[in-house]
């Protein structure tokens, strides 16, 4: 029998926001210290803002991962833009730096290691900085807290929307934290929090496949984000099979991101995968005509 209520669960964590908070805190000394002997920045252009399922409350995992964006608009460090005659490709570059985000992450990476004491795991990646939290606390149902910062550029699209942008891969990621928070808040509304409650129960219906232990960034909020409100009627087992069926007869590609800036599948600016949502929605399907 299928109750959705067992399904509902989210990782509640004590005086998280606190922990939260203690990092913004660390973080805003280590850019202190970092710009102290650097012309090129000054802190007024350093920004810092979470955007992660804990942020949206669609948090599953009993490992926590927190993602802080350590946005930074250094105008002096840009380079004067040089007009050419050779023809301008329409891909979007991280722009030309003096001091190029990979060497910030260095450096900071090495501020953040002298930070921290021996107790903490602290690793880099080609666009971020993970710490492992020794933070003690009451943590009876949770494996570990980490906090993946991500030194990003502050960007604006042709539309005066602001975002991010980082290299990722080899590539360029373009992210709209705020916009999504926006977004993902309104739709929630709209639907009444049935939106966030589905996304929980499929997330919680995932997980309980022993293939899967964790799941893409925010794919889930993103597939649901593009089914019509209407269809959020309740947590029932039909309304779940409905929204599924919208999902699979409809075509990935016109999906848009939760911030409506990009599509969330196609674009060269975003790392989602297709294919992954056809394994999810199997999984779905084969759980809940088995419930």
């Amino acid at each position: 029998m299928f109750v959705p209520s067992e399904f509902k669960k989210v990782i509640d964590v004590k005086n998280l926001d606190n922990i939260k908070q203690s990092y913004l805190n660390i973080l805003s000394q280590v850019v202190m210290q970092y710009i102290s002997d650097k012309n090129l920045f000054e802190f007024k252009n350093f920004f810092a803002t979470y955007c992660d399922e804990y942020v949206l409350n669609t948090n599953c995992h009993n490992d926590i991962f927190l993602t802080l964006y350590l946005m930074i608009d250094q105008p002096l460090n840009y380079k004067p833009n040089i007009k050419t005659k050779k023809r301008k490709s329409n891909k979007i570059t991280i722009p030309e730096l003096y001091m190029p985000l990979d060497k910030i992450l260095d450096e900071l990476f090495g501020i953040i290691a002298k930070t921290f004491n021996s107790t903490n795991l602290i690793w880099k990646t080609s666009n971020m900085i993970s710490i492992k939290s020794s933070i003690e606390n009451d943590f009876s149902n949770v494996d570990a807290i980490y906090i993946n910062i991500i030194p990003c550029l502050v960007y604006h699209n042709k539309d005066n929307k602001c975002g991010v942008i980082y290299p990722k891969n080899g590539e360029v990621e373009i992210e709209y934290p705020d916009i999504l928070i926006e977004n993902f808040n309104k739709k929630n509304k709209q639907t009444k929090d049935l939106y966030r409650q589905i996304i929980v129960m499929f997330k919680n219906i995932l997980l309980k496949d022993e293939k899967i232990t964790t799941l893409p960034s925010e794919i889930i909020e993103t597939i649901l984000y593009n089914v019509p409100n209407k269809l959020f009627v309740n947590d029932q087992k039909d309304t779940l099979i409905n929204i599924i069926n919208f999902i699979r007869n409809h075509n990935l590609q016109d999906f848009n991101t939760i911030d409506e800036q990009d599509k969330a599948f196609t674009s060269r600016y975003r790392s989602m995968s297709p294919y992954y949502v056809k394994h999810i929605l199997k999984i779905l399907e084969k759980f809940l005509a088995n419930n």
